[in-house]
């Protein structure tokens, strides 16, 4: 038995030797209770030893490599770290052949001792370390390498291989829409000089250097600040403005005038329901047509324009500039469009009409016009016509030295105004699509007149302040164009007392020549009243389907016969019970046939309409060359549309129309 016990008792200091066994004396796991047998160091995975020194603090949020070393630990021994004070381990590893046993520990806040200890209550000595805030990450965005600023480089520090990075611009504020900065709150009301939200244009990652380069698909035209995020770090903000590129659209020097808009997020004007806002500005041409330079004007805005237009490749936009500029002499405004004549190949027929208006006094007013190159957003978008929008010029802008745009010189209605007032201030047109933001029905015999002007006035979300026309001018102008439908049927004379004879008579006449498709009282049919005067005719607008360039419509590709004359019953016209318009009740008055053949005699020699032509035909050839290898020249829009072999056949075409079309009206069955 003395030999047993003996025996037993060499087995167990055997075993507390090698720590297999626990000591009779141990205490509770997870306590410093001094039973130290070990060393903890912090440990130096790139080096593959200990520190050297050892360091005293991490980063907060750190994950710090320990090595726990013991003497006689057998391998696989369970070994865990602790923070005195917490029973709770913070890091668990195993122990390998030599006793030693790595333990990753995330660092935390503040003062904090440690120690490492194994299952039998083998302990480390007491380390104590601090954990401190890190050192903020920072980033350095570079300027652009490229002179138009889609390429940027960015270095962030300390380098996070693989970490996501973006480049983001200051979004500029608008009126259109309302927005939120995140940093700021919502955005003020008087956004004249304020930024907007940051927005990402690009992303990418960090390389091993902590590098990223970005690759922008295409420029902002639009100055704009921009920096460079990752994770937490945020770079310096950099103000850029891209250089303008080489403008001759495919090595085409067209010598026109060039338009330029440019929205500020370089998102393309792409709906009529909406404005886009960014910057206009006009280089002038070098062939005559136009030389004027308009400086960047900043809070222009755009929108989509046209109703069956709008379906056509080639788009038409409304421009209105936030200043009042004065564009080739047309004198100071704000409001203009951009007339994209896709379905008339010649591109000329809104210019000849602008022509013939120019030379019938009796009209007041006609648009005027210049060819011009239209680019948006940096990109070619073909050869358009800039051209005055029907718009309202009150007279008090027409005194002194102020060199406005003699528009339609009337005064302007508001809600204000009261009711003596609004016998006047309206720019009417006829449009069977009810399109106007107040359209007056005139009976099954005449059709819809809608209210152009005075029109709604909506807020920034699109909804209608109660500040436009009222339902008092409403109904008044309803109750007056019913009084002029009445007294077309009342005899020679009685709509004398209700519409200015030299402006119908002109418009008519205008109309008649150039036979477009709408002109037969279906839409693009404009008509103004002053206040306290008679109902004025015009101004002329809208003649991509005229002149012979559709085959439609009661025969309007021919030369000859007349086209709003006569009671066609053709569908290009409202829909009415007995297919009368105004100018078919007009034309039954021998008085009003009568002077509109004495006021044709009296313009006709003057009438130079191919020699119009053939000036306008110079001006745009290089453009014209330029457009229909941006757009196809024979691609067909309806099955209506004339279309000749080449952009000079189509010219020839028109100009030998526009010929043969005075001759007929200067024969026995014309005026």
């Amino acid at each position: 038995m003395k030999t047993l016990k003996t025996t037993l008792a060499l087995i167990a200091a055997t075993l507390l030797a090698l720590g297999l066994l626990a000591s009779p004396s141990s205490a509770t796991i997870g306590v410093d209770d001094k039973s130290v047998s070990g060393s903890l160091n912090a440990w130096d995975n790139d080096a593959g030893a200990a520190f050297n020194p050892q360091p005293t603090s991490f980063e907060t949020g750190q994950v710090a490599r320990f090595q726990a070393n013991f003497a006689n630990v057998a391998a696989g021994r369970t070994v865990r770290l602790y923070r005195v004070g917490s029973s709770t381990a913070v890091a668990t590893a195993t122990a390998n052949g030599s006793g030693n046993a790595y333990l990753n520990y995330t660092v935390v806040a503040g003062g904090q001792q440690l120690f490492a200890e194994t299952s039998t209550d083998l302990e480390t000595e007491t380390e104590a370390y601090n954990g401190t805030e890190p050192a903020p990450a920072t980033a350095v965005l570079n300027d652009p390498t490229d002179e138009f600023g889609k390429v940027w480089t960015a270095k962030f520090t300390p380098a996070a291989s693989g970490q996501k990075t973006e480049l983001q611009i200051r979004r500029i504020c608008t009126y259109e829409t309302d927005e939120t900065d995140p940093e700021t709150g919502p955005l003020p009301d008087d956004q004249d000089d304020c930024l907007g939200p940051w927005k990402t244009v690009e992303t990418g990652t960090q390389n091993s250097s902590g590098n990223t380069t970005f690759n922008l698909p295409s420029k902002f035209e639009v100055e704009h600040t921009y920096r460079a995020i990752s994770g937490s770090a945020r770079s310096n903000e950099k103000v850029f403005a891209p250089q303008a590129e080489n403008n001759d659209p495919y090595g085409i020097q067209t010598d026109l005038p060039e338009v330029h808009f440019n929205t500020y997020e370089g998102a393309d004007v792409n709906t009529r329901d909406r404005y886009f806002e960014g910057e206009f500005s006009m280089i002038g041409g070098t062939n005559g047509a136009c030389t004027t330079s308009v400086e960047p004007d900043s809070k222009s805005v755009m929108k989509g324009r046209g109703n069956y237009s709008w379906s056509f490749p080639k788009k038409s936009f409304t421009l209105k500039t936030d200043g009042k500029v004065n564009i080739c002499g047309m004198g100071t405004g704000k409001k203009y469009a951009l007339v994209a004549n896709d379905y008339d190949k010649s591109l000329l027929r809104n210019s000849l009409a602008g022509y013939l208006g120019s030379e019938l006094d009796g009209l007041g007013w006609t648009p005027k016009s210049t060819p011009v190159d239209f680019y948006m957003n940096g990109s070619y978008r073909g050869s358009y016509l800039l051209i005055e929008r029907v718009a309202i010029t009150p007279p008090s802008d027409l005194t002194g030295n102020k060199p406005y745009s003699p528009r339609i010189q009337i005064d302007e209605l508001n809600s204000d105004s009261t009711t003596g007032e609004i016998s006047g201030g309206y720019v009417l047109e006829w449009d069977y699509r009810k399109g106007a933001d107040y359209n007056a029905n005139l009976g099954s015999d005449s059709g819809w007149v809608g209210v152009k002007e005075p029109e709604n006035d909506l807020d920034r979300s699109g909804e209608n302040t109660g500040k436009g026309s009222t339902s008092a001018q409403r109904v008044w102008i309803r109750e007056y164009l019913n009084e002029v439908d009445d007294s077309l049927r009342s005899g020679p004379d009685a709509w004398d007392k209700y519409i200015d004879r030299e402006s119908a008579i002109d418009y008519y006449i205008a109309m008649e020549y150039m036979k477009p498709v709408d002109g037969n009282m279906w839409a693009s049919v404009y008509m103004y009243k002053p206040r306290n005067g008679k109902l004025h005719f015009g101004p002329l607008w809208d003649f991509d389907l005229a002149a012979g360039s559709a085959t439609r419509a009661g025969n309007v590709a021919s030369t000859s016969s007349f086209y709003l004359r006569n009671n066609l019953g053709v569908s290009a016209q409202q829909d009415t019970t007995n297919g009368k318009t105004w100018f078919n009740r007009l034309n039954e008055f021998p008085s009003f046939r009568k002077a509109v053949a004495d006021r044709w005699d009296e313009i006709q020699d003057d009438l130079n309409v191919t020699g119009h032509l053939a000036t306008q035909k110079s001006l745009i050839d290089k453009s014209a060359e330029a457009n229909f290898k941006r757009w196809s020249h024979s691609s067909r829009i309806s099955e209506y549309q004339v279309i000749k072999s080449s952009w000079s056949a189509d010219v020839s075409h028109l100009s030998s129309w526009a010929s043969g079309r005075k001759s007929w009206l200067n024969g026995g069955s014309g005026f």
